[in-house]
């Protein structure tokens, strides 16, 4: 808005109300942008904790590939994984991925209520 285009009121008063509405409305988005801001490093957190699980994930699934594609010598240094040492393997694969789903779907409703309740501040 420039100075030529902005109609102000010659009434003190209506110029005292104007000034309140936009300090408030400064206000109301100051409190919007903290609040979205705790919100995006909550979610760097997430990320970098996902990351640090698929990390992870992907070298236990390295491990079984040496592990059952390797070369024979490499698997006569490593020894062979029993099925049992399989099933464990599995389940901490299966659990990791149950653990990243579950963070991103909270992180999705977290998205989705403060989408909803975001007309209330603007």
């Amino acid at each position: 808005m420039s100075a030529p285009d902005l109609a102000l009121p010659d009434d003190v008063d209506a110029l005292k109300a104007m000034v309140v509405a936009k300090a408030e409305k400064a206000a109301c988005l100051e409190e919007r942008n903290a609040d979205l801001e705790a919100h995006n490093t909550h979610l760097e957190l997430v990320n970098k904790s996902a990351e640090e699980r698929i990390a992870r994930l992907t070298a236990v699934v390295k491990m079984l590939e040496r592990s059952r594609f390797g070369s024979r010598s490499e698997r006569l240094r490593t020894g062979a994984l029993s099925e049992e040492q399989y099933g464990l393997v599995f389940d901490e694969i299966e659990t990791g991925v149950a653990a990243i789903e579950a963070q991103m779907e909270n992180v999705r409703k977290t998205v989705v209520f403060q989408h909803t309740t975001s007309g209330a501040h603007g």
